[in-house]
């Protein structure tokens, strides 16, 4: 029963029921609706439950190899003991990991920032490495709302001390590049001068940034 229904059952058992029952009925109704939303709420948030061969590391930096599948908080790990398909795997949660690795493709964990397009706030998450420059690392973090048909992917920038999730307007992107380049003010300023800024623009001008760092701390 869709809540539309639902809506009209309560109209007509109004005047069946009196209104104290059907008060008490429009409760219970609204209570089957309520869980129901909670509950897709709640659903797996990840890119499938697939095992897949790769490496884990924990929190303490051991590295381990296993098969596994993630979602956004957890990585669940296939029993080597069990080899069946039905045998429940071992959930390991984000806050005892540093990060994991598929092939090519290495996942570390990010932390404290909001997703622009839901509001949430996520005090930790899993996201793919892109690239690095200095001390700026390049993730993508991949938004799960209900599987795949509502993933969104963000580009974060993580130092020790901020993740920024990189706006997807060009003017707006070369407005945080020009922010997080501030030290060299030259390079801030031809920063400002390009009119389409485009996400390659943004790894160019963070490498520039990051050899004019270290070019600077040598000894003289």
């Amino acid at each position: 029963m869709n809540k539309f229904y639902c809506s009209l059952a309560l109209i007509g058992g109004a005047a069946l029921l009196g209104a104290p029952a059907a008060q008490a009925q429009a409760a219970a109704i609204t209570g089957l609706i309520i869980s129901g939303i909670a509950k897709s709420q709640n659903q797996f948030r990840g890119p499938g439950e697939f095992y897949r061969k790769g490496t884990f590391q924990l929190a303490n930096g051991t590295w381990q190899s296993g098969r596994f599948y993630y979602d956004w908080q957890n990585l669940y790990i296939a029993d080597p003991q069990n080899k069946s398909k039905k045998a429940p795997p071992q959930r390991c949660a984000i806050d005892s990991l540093r990060g994991f690795a598929f092939g090519a493709d290495t996942f570390c964990v990010v932390h404290r920032f909001t997703v622009p397009k839901t509001g949430e706030y996520i005090r930790s998450g899993f996201a793919r490495k892109v690239y690095r420059a200095g001390n700026v690392q390049a993730n993508e973090y991949t938004d799960y709302q209900v599987g795949l048909r509502y993933a969104n992917p963000y580009t974060l920038l993580c130092r020790s001390d901020t993740t920024v999730v990189v706006p997807t307007k060009p003017q707006e992107m070369r407005r945080l590049a020009a922010y997080m380049v501030q030290g060299y003010p030259e390079l801030a300023a031809e920063v400002l001068k390009i009119k389409e800024f485009q996400p390659e623009d943004l790894q160019r001008v963070l490498g520039i940034y990051s050899r004019w760092q270290e070019f600077n701390a040598r000894p003289k």
